[in-house]
């Protein structure tokens, strides 16, 4: 049998007692830090909790806003075409009804124009020549239409009162054998010319036409051609005559 026999070391430091507690201060002080890391740890997750809570709410209020503006710009829009579309109806309406009192205020002016545009009943036709033999200005003496009273009898001359455009028509007849040559002229200038010869013996006659232009004061009338002796004939089957008509102004 053996014996042992010991005792506490008489140093603090090398004290059993000494390092459990050292050990339990440490155990003390992890708790106290991993408490507090704890909280800290809590304290951020609210923080980070409540900052998406917020942004949450302002993203919320942004997609609000952003929804209210799209709402807002449709109906801006669709105003905007109901609109254009009520002012180009309003438009085009006022276009139609514009251009029907324009056409109709045209026609009127036209009707008016028109009527005061008529053109004036002049014409005359005069026969059977003064003189079976002329050698100047061939006077119709037998006057059967004279409205306007341009055909002077007495000369044998159209005087014009309307100008425009007239037509004049020239027939004569010629005696047995015998030949002429006569010419339309207005203030001496010739319009028209004819000759014609009887070689048959039958009494032919010929026409001659002219259309021509005619200020007022302007004569115009049938004459033999100079230097020559024109043998007219008329009866009752055959007409020597000159007319003329007024038929544009």
């Amino acid at each position: 049998m053996v014996a042992a026999f010991a005792r506490e070391p008489s140093c603090p430091v090398c004290s059993r007692y000494d390092y459990e507690e050292r050990i339990l201060e440490r155990v003390l002080r992890n708790e106290m830090a991993m408490d507090n890391l704890l909280a800290e740890i809590r304290k951020t997750n609210a923080e980070v909790k409540a900052g998406l809570k917020e942004d949450k709410t302002e993203l919320a209020t942004a997609m609000t806003a952003i929804k209210k503006a799209q709402a807002d710009m449709k109906s801006m829009l669709d105003d905007a075409i109901q609109g254009g579309l009520i002012n180009i109806t309003v438009a085009v309406t006022s276009m139609t009804t514009n251009t029907s009192e324009a056409i109709t205020r045209m026609e009127k002016e036209n009707k008016i124009l028109k009527d005061q545009l008529v053109i004036p009943t002049i014409y005359f036709y005069a026969r059977t020549a003064a003189s079976s033999t002329v050698s100047q200005t061939v006077v119709y003496t037998a006057v059967e239409v004279n409205e306007g009273q341009g055909y002077d009898p007495a000369t044998g001359r159209f005087t014009v009162s309307v100008p425009g455009l007239y037509a004049f028509t020239v027939q004569y007849c010629l005696s047995n054998m015998y030949e002429a040559w006569l010419e339309i002229v207005n203030k001496k200038k010739t319009l028209q010319r004819s000759s014609m010869k009887d070689k048959s013996g039958t009494y032919p006659c010929v026409s001659m036409q002219v259309f021509t232009k005619a200020d007022v004061s302007d004569q115009i009338w049938v004459q033999s051609t100079s230097g020559s002796n024109s043998q007219l004939y008329t009866d009752s089957f055959r007409y020597t005559s000159f007319s003329g008509a007024l038929i544009h102004l």
